[in-house]
């Protein structure tokens, strides 16, 4: 009996020590879905965070992309701009001129009235201090013609020399002229290309042609008699010659184009047209 009962004892004291350390279960299959938990949350926050860089990187790469176009824009629109250089032909007319700046016709002449300032004619300005230091002539007796010319009816300046390319006129009168005025200058180097005659079919000698800067300097100064023909070869082409010139200066200044007769006693320029790029 007595061995029964430590048997007994010690049956139920073994029973209470498994119980107390967890016994009956499976430790294994206890702490798997712990586990299990953990694992699936670190997966989730690790594909969040590539997906969060994955649209970062996305965004950012758009962000250059757009930058980089607008700036390729605006390289594009800025050299677009640069090019952009001013070219033309300026013609004289009856309508461009203007005809109550201008008296009666006479002998295929409309002489200008005298006038206190420039008048304006598309892109040139012309100036005539006197009545008739300038005409609008086109060849015909009663101004019907087609085929028009400015005629410098004697000297823009009086001079009994001749004058030379890059000398000065500061502080000389002028009573006659046409001028190319420009203004936000393309290119450095703007230049005028004058078409023109002599209204002197024979006495002229030593007439010259001068174009100069807003400043006076003497741009070019040649022959003014290099064609004495008087009147158009031909209805859409004069028979002419021409002089050019060309500053290298800032964004805005002006052309102007005189004659002088240096000694001749007859005869004035002719201009037929007077092409232009700045």
């Amino acid at each position: 009996m007595q061995r029964s009962t430590r048997l007994a004892i010690s049956a139920l004291g073994l029973s209470l020590i498994l119980a107390a350390c967890g016994g009956g279960g499976s430790d294994d299959n206890s702490s798997t879905p712990a586990a299990s938990s953990a694992a699936s949350s670190v997966a989730s926050s690790t594909a969040s965070s590539k997906a969060s860089s994955s649209a970062a990187s996305t965004a950012t790469s758009s962000a250059a992309s757009s930058t980089a176009t607008s700036a390729a824009s605006s390289t594009s629109s800025a050299a677009s701009s640069a090019a952009a250089v001013t070219t033309g032909t300026w013609t004289p007319s009856l309508s461009l001129v203007g005809s109550s700046n201008l008296l009666t016709c006479a002998s295929g002449n409309y002489g200008f009235n005298a006038s206190t300032s420039e008048i304006t004619a598309g892109a040139a300005a012309l100036y005539s201090a006197s009545a008739s230091n300038l005409r609008l002539y086109d060849g015909s007796s009663d101004c019907s013609g087609s085929t028009w010319a400015i005629t410098y009816n004697g000297s823009s300046f009086a001079t009994s020399s001749a004058v030379s390319t890059g000398s000065s006129l500061t502080g000389t009168t002028f009573n006659r002229y046409i001028k190319i005025p420009y203004t936000n200058a393309a290119t450095t180097s703007p230049s005028i290309t004058v078409k023109f005659g002599n209204s002197n079919s024979s006495g002229c000698s030593a007439g010259q042609i001068v174009i100069a800067d807003a400043n006076a300097n003497i741009l070019y100064a040649g022959n003014g008699c290099a064609y004495t023909g008087g009147t158009a070869a031909t209805a859409t082409s004069p028979a002419s010659a021409t002089a050019t010139a060309t500053v290298t200066k800032g964004a805005s200044g002006a052309f102007y184009v005189y004659y002088t007769r240096v000694g001749d006693s007859t005869g004035g320029l002719r201009v037929w047209s007077i092409d232009y790029t700045y």
